[in-house]
């Protein structure tokens, strides 16, 4: 996503009424293409239901569409789900990690997903990235790296660890935030784009 592109999605982002922003930031923590039904329960957890109960299939699509129209989100039609379009989802993960509220979308999350324990973790590589990702964002880098090693045993076909570090960290690319919020793993970063501009 280009920068004046960037900056037009983050404008119409943060325009969205609260519930909208909340199922954009919701998508951008899950990370992967994420059911209706998913989506109905993690919201229900963040307090957006129907009276007492989760919203239904239907509303939360009739409340997605808008958002795949503007370009917010993406919809894969086989075999189903919405994520956030890859060009926002750090740039709304770092604004929450800046405003604390990250942690009440990774808890909805994890809560969709427990983690378990043993070599079939993960059901798939996307469920491993998202773990990983999600301890990532919480400075946990040996829990992060348990992950991505528990990952690459099985289901396997895991990018590189540097290959994710990367699309975390140049997606844009927000030096000043990073020195805020990740100091100790920054010069790696810097190292990793450096042999990333040699060798492509």
């Amino acid at each position: 996503m280009h920068a004046p592109n960037h900056a037009k999605f983050l404008d119409v982002y943060r325009a969205l009424p609260a519930d909208l922003r909340t199922l954009v930031n919701l998508l951008a923590v899950y990370y992967g293409y994420c059911s209706l039904t998913n989506i109905a329960k993690c919201l229900a957890g963040l307090g957006i239901k129907e009276g007492n109960r989760v919203l239904k299939a239907e509303t939360v699509k009739a409340r997605l569409r808008p958002l795949i129209a503007e370009g917010l989100l993406e919809e894969n039609v086989r075999p189903g789900g919405t994520r956030c379009a890859r060009g926002l989802a750090e740039s709304i993960i770092r604004q929450l990690v800046a405003e604390n509220e990250f942690e009440k979308y990774a808890a909805e999350v994890f809560a969709l997903n427990p983690p378990s324990q043993g070599y079939y973790r993960y059901n798939t590589a996307e469920d491993c990235i998202r773990e990983a990702r999600i301890h990532f964002h919480r400075r946990d880098y040996p829990q992060m790296q348990s992950c991505l090693a528990i990952g690459r045993r099985y289901p396997g076909n895991l990018p590189s660890h540097i290959d994710l570090y990367l699309s975390w960290f140049l997606n844009p690319l927000d030096v000043a935030w990073f020195q805020q919020h990740h100091p100790a793993v920054l010069p790696d970063m810097a190292g990793y784009v450096c042999l990333h501009q040699l060798i492509y």
